[in-house]
């Protein structure tokens, strides 16, 4: 038996802001660059009853509200993820500065199997975290996770269809449209797959109405009448008019940067770790299995700092409880740089390994409101 699988190495992810949170917009959708262990999931709750049978079976379960969990690694490099750092944060890019601010960012997801001609997406995505650590002999890496309102995985493989491109309809010879293939209202169709080239169209139809067994369009430029038949793959056709080329800057790593303490640039580092979060929850009401909204909780800045034990200077600050300042340096003139300064930071643990060779303190930290430049102020600088 052959078995025709989808390849993890040729998986092409989009993203594009919404217009409206939770309806996927057209648009030029910009390639993400990732690394392997991206998750778009689906998942949904089930409403168990409890009565008692005779039987003593349990009832069959109803399906309750559906989420959906976004989880992007990454590598950092200069330009490659601003739209989502600055998704998290709620503020706005101006003359290359970002604060923290108020503005809730939306946007849908493409994941394309192209090997397999499959596409799920994903929309109504909130990020509401990123995550850095830079370590020695490493690339600068992290992650960005979010939800989402809707996952959308329509593909109708194997069943007779036919096309009438008078009526500008697809139907389907046994049911399943909805309820096994899992299209909706709006989805946009890329036609056949490879049983009949006259149908592979390069214009999405968009789908207006639709029932179990047929599909109609208002427009479907290239339709080719078709009477049923059997093995044909459709496709949920991406909403993109184009997609952008990633960048192609390369990757941070750990011999350049600078990480400066009270103003002045410490030489001692070995690593450190940048969290920014806010805890951010779907909003479900009684009637519906979609969330109709999202919330966010405080943004919370928070990491850890892993130092050479040259003195005393961390371990006074963490036991006297005294603030300071945090500044942490991406990359170099060369190659860009993203820069994330703290006005108010303190220090929360500080802890020193037991080993022979060298001590290594590592200190935890969270920084708070500062007035001037909220918790977290982050510029970036293009290349020279």
């Amino acid at each position: 038996m052959d078995i025709n699988a989808a390849d993890g190495s040729k998986v092409l992810r989009t993203i594009f802001p919404e217009a409206v949170a939770g309806t996927a917009a057209a648009g030029a959708y910009q390639t993400l660059r990732l690394k392997a262990g991206a998750k778009i999931e689906l998942t949904r709750n089930l409403i168990q009853s409890n009565e008692l049978r005779s039987d003593r079976q349990q009832g069959a379960p109803g399906n309750g509200t559906k989420s959906v969990s976004v989880s992007l690694p990454v590598e950092f490099s200069y330009g490659t993820h601003d739209a989502l750092i600055e998704a998290v944060m709620g503020g706005a890019w101006m003359a290359n500065v970002l604060k923290v601010g108020n503005v809730v960012r939306t946007s849908a997801i493409e994941e394309t199997h192209t090997d397999v001609g499959m596409l799920e997406r994903a929309t109504g995505v909130q990020f509401g975290m990123f995550s850095i650590s830079k370590k020695n002999d490493s690339i600068v890496e992290g992650e960005f996770s979010g939800i989402g309102r809707a996952l959308k995985i329509a593909q109708t493989t194997g069943v007779n269809l036919a096309y009438d491109s008078t009526g500008k309809t697809i139907t389907r010879a046994t049911a399943g449209f909805i309820t096994k293939d899992g299209w909706a209202v709006g989805d946009s169709i890329t036609g056949l797959g490879n049983a009949d080239a006259g149908n592979n169209n390069t214009t999405p139809w968009v789908i207006t109405t639709l029932t179990d067994t047929v599909m109609t369009f208002t427009a479907a430029t290239g339709i080719v009448t078709k009477a049923s038949a059997a093995g044909i793959t459709l496709n949920l056709g991406t909403v993109a008019t184009s997609v952008v080329a990633a960048t192609t800057n390369d990757p941070w790593d750990s011999l350049t940067g600078t990480v400066s303490e009270g103003g002045v640039v410490i030489g001692s580092v070995t690593g450190w770790d940048l969290n920014v979060e806010q805890e951010v929850k779907p909003l479900n009401v009684l009637g519906s299995d979609t969330a109709q909204g999202s919330r966010v909780g405080v943004l919370k800045v928070s990491g850890n700092l892993s130092i050479y034990f040259e003195n005393e200077t961390f371990r006074k600050k963490f036991a006297n409880g005294t603030s300071t300042s945090l500044s942490l340096v991406m990359g170099n003139t060369a190659t860009g740089t993203l820069q994330f300064d703290m006005g108010t930071v303190r220090y929360s643990s500080n802890s020193k390994n037991s080993d022979d060779a060298e001590i290594i303190q590592t200190a935890a930290f969270s920084a708070t409101y500062t007035a001037t430049d909220t918790t977290l102020k982050i510029t970036r600088t293009a290349p020279a």
